[in-house]
């Protein structure tokens, strides 16, 4: 009896070896689509961040307040309205300070990602994307000058 049951033992193996590459494909797809669905609640958990630090602007606007200095030189008069708790309920509350390097992370998030038409042309200018633009501003603040490339090259060729 010990032949006939090994050989029962063997066939279900077999049974299970055939099927497994079916099984795998099957499990492959459902990983995929597991990893794909998280990865879309991670990016609709962030937008709900962004979207929950972000409501607390309305409006935001940048005024360059020496045109014909040099961007690292120039002086620029943020103004944006924001809620403010008066102790009964928020209302509206319009704040203006001198200098980026003054504005609240969230705000220039909200100006990068809103508003990006609203970026002083001096900064636009200095690269493509926003995030990058605002990157070279501040790291050209810190250090007293501006960092050419082949961007800033480029686009002086073009003027």
């Amino acid at each position: 009896m010990h032949g006939i049951e090994q050989a029962k033992a063997d066939i279900a193996l077999l049974d299970r070896l055939n099927g497994a590459a079916d099984r795998l494909a099957a499990l492959t797809t459902l990983q995929a689509d597991i990893i794909a669905q998280q990865g879309l609640i991670y990016e609709q958990a962030a937008k709900a961040r962004q979207d929950a630090a972000f409501a607390k602007f309305s409006t935001v606007d940048i005024t360059d307040k020496t045109q014909d200095e040099h961007v690292i030189r120039s002086s620029f008069e943020v103004s944006y309205t924001t809620s403010s708790w008066d102790g009964r309920q928020s209302v509206p509350k319009r704040v203006t300070m001198v200098g980026l390097l003054s504005m609240p992370d969230d705000l220039l998030g909200y100006l990068i990602e809103r508003h990006p038409g609203k970026i002083p042309a001096k900064i636009a200018q200095l690269a493509a994307d926003p995030y990058e633009a605002f990157e070279r501003y501040f790291i050209g603040m810190k250090r007293g000058h501006l960092i050419g490339n082949a961007y800033d090259t480029n686009r002086a060729a073009q003027a």
